[in-house]
């Protein structure tokens, strides 16, 4: 498997740039690397890299476009399909056959697939997608309206539950200055 789901439990955990910082590393160790938003309740990749968003995911799932017609090249081994319009039913398209063959085909094309997908404690899309996927990155951020223990267990087990594999966590907007600062060792 060469596809990989990024989400979090909560929204603002930093989910979206880091899997536009981790797609522009791979891309700079010459893996071919193709980013897909399949957040189509909130796409922000678009306005992050300044790429027309007008057309993308979406429309791939409804058959209005093919998947060649919506891949852009945003930097040299870096090709990303932004979500395009956003839909009434993002669960219903996320979960459909189509989607399985646009995992399929990024796949097959590419050494790897990185998923942004959105946070699962509102919705259930991630969970969706990464059971069709080698499994997924959790991020998880620091601070104030941090998710909870209890919340970020609920998540890791309910991946687990459809089939999705975890594979990692990722501590987000760690604090590098005062008293709770990071340190290296």
């Amino acid at each position: 498997e060469r596809a990989f789901v990024v989400t979090s439990s909560l929204p603002g955990e930093g989910k979206t740039v880091t899997a536009i910082n981790l797609a522009v590393t791979l891309a700079e160790v010459q893996q071919r690397v193709c980013l897909v938003e399949a957040d189509l309740r909130r796409p922000r990749i678009g306005e992050y890299v300044g790429l027309e968003d007008a057309v993308g995911l979406t429309d791939v799932l409804i058959d209005s476009y093919s998947l060649a017609d919506v891949t852009q090249n945003w930097r040299p081994g870096l090709d990303v399909v932004l979500a395009g319009s956003i839909p009434p039913n993002p669960s219903d398209l996320l979960a459909s056959a189509r989607m399985d063959e646009v995992i399929a085909e990024l796949s097959a094309a590419y050494d790897v697939v990185l998923i942004d997908a959105p946070p699962l404690l509102p919705v259930t899309d991630a969970a969706l997608i990464a059971k069709r996927c080698a499994g997924a990155l959790v991020l998880v951020g620091w601070g104030r309206k941090a998710v909870t223990r209890a919340e970020l267990e609920g998540v890791l087990e309910g991946l687990q539950t459809v089939g999705a594999r975890v594979l990692g966590v990722i501590l987000n907007k760690l604090p590098i200055k005062g008293p709770n600062a990071v340190r290296a060792s």
